[in-house]
């Protein structure tokens, strides 16, 4: 049963969990943890809820959590030494967490550049990270992220630029919510203490949806097509294109799709 009295009996894991705020529903729980994190919410706060009927996804898009379906949880983190231009492994972190959770529970996870997780090609988890900044020093950071676990969390189709899907589908079994939240908060443990780190990119890069595969990238404004060959120390993707040439797209990208080919 997916309640407050049987989280706080299992909490905190690695240090995350505790103080915990359980909602039965909220707006946003990033917008929440946002809030907890400013006052001074020490790091490992966790904000869970079973409702959340605002939550944002990348791009302001709307992230809904209806009732009993879902995990809607947002994580304060205080990573110390870490500068603006490794932010990025933030929201992988939380990525490859997820996936390694989704892993414990048979599922085949691929991460589709930079943060989204997919199962059987279509997206089961979104992530969202709300940093606050004191010029180049981090003061915070909130990792939101949601899982569509069972029937009927994932949004109809005319909702999203991208197919989506749950757990229940993808299995045929439900998936017990806070089980997966427990294993989801056991990897971060292992993993954001290696922010920035080498182990980090390879283990990112061996979990990449479309690795090696034909994709087509929206970078400010321009359409880029190419293999997808590898990732940079700064998060970005490396293409190589039908020309020959590599180039290197950053994370703050726009949206990466597969292709099946190049066109002529």
């Amino acid at each position: 049963m997916f309640n407050d009295a049987e989280l706080r009996r299992q909490l905190p894991i690695g240090g995350y969990g505790m103080p915990l705020h359980f909602l039965a529903s909220v707006g946003s729980t990033n917008d929440l943890a946002v809030d907890l994190a400013a006052g001074g919410a020490p790091e490992g706060t966790l904000v869970v809820a079973d409702t959340q009927t605002k939550g944002r996804g990348r791009g302001e898009r709307l992230w809904q959590t209806r009732a009993g379906t879902a995990l809607a949880m947002s994580l304060v983190l205080r990573p110390r030494a870490i500068r603006p231009e490794s932010a990025w492994g933030i929201s992988v972190v939380g990525a490859l967490a997820v996936a390694e959770a989704l892993e414990t529970e048979g599922a085949a996870p691929a991460i589709k550049w930079p943060n989204d997780v997919l199962v059987g090609g279509r997206k089961v988890a979104g992530l969202l990270v709300d940093a606050s900044w004191d010029g180049e020093r981090l003061e915070s950071a909130v990792l939101g992220i949601g899982v569509n676990i069972l029937m009927g969390s994932a949004p109809p189709g005319a909702e999203v630029e991208f197919p989506a899907t749950s757990l229940e589908e993808s299995l045929g079994r439900p998936v017990d919510r806070g089980t997966l939240l427990l294993a989801i908060l056991e990897a971060l443990a292992r993993w954001v203490p290696r922010l920035g780190s080498v182990a980090l990119r390879e283990a990112w890069w061996q979990r990449m949806a479309y690795r090696h595969g034909w994709v087509s990238v929206e970078d400010a404004g321009r359409f880029l097509r190419g293999r997808l060959v590898g990732l940079d120390a700064g998060g970005g993707v490396l293409l190589g294109l039908e020309s020959g040439e590599r180039v290197t797209v950053g994370v703050g990208a726009a949206r990466l799709r597969p292709i099946d080919k190049l066109s002529e």
